[in-house]
């Protein structure tokens, strides 16, 4: 049974063209009752998609795992390695998951971008690490 002629069933009229504007008609209907009784005005509506959720599940995992650190305590070189295993995890955790490729692809290139640039800092703070003991060595 197609969807116009289901339509037709509950008393739209007999042309499929009838049913389908007598359905939007009520569909119009009772989105603008919805938006009163929320108090809202009749104003465009927003839905989420399963995609948008599963995306929000895996941004709040990645978040709820740097809740718990205790990374102001920690030495700066220590903090960005840990920024860096996190950040590998959330790459690996958006590449497989089940959302469309466009978006995994944004993703992860947003991703990479921020991990690119812990990496360059990492190497810039071992760097003058180094020079700095070696530094000191040489005084004492």
């Amino acid at each position: 049974m197609t969807a116009i002629s289901s339509l037709s069933s509950y008393g739209y009229g007999t042309s499929p063209l009838e049913a389908l504007k007598k359905a939007r008609e009520e569909d119009a209907s009772s989105r603008a009752q919805a938006n009163q009784a929320q108090g809202t005005s009749g104003g465009d509506t927003a839905s989420i998609s399963d995609t948008a959720k599963e995306l929000s599940r895996i941004m709040a995992k990645a978040k709820g795992e740097n809740s718990g650190d205790s990374s102001e305590s920690q030495d700066p070189i220590e903090r960005i390695k840990k920024k860096i295993d996190e950040l590998e995890k959330k790459i690996a955790a958006v590449q497989q998951s089940r959302l469309p490729d466009g978006a995994k692809q944004g993703m992860v290139k947003g991703l990479e971008t921020e991990l690119a640039a812990l990496q360059q800092e990492l190497a810039r703070m071992m760097s003058e690490a180094k020079s700095q003991t070696g530094s000191s060595a040489a005084k004492g």
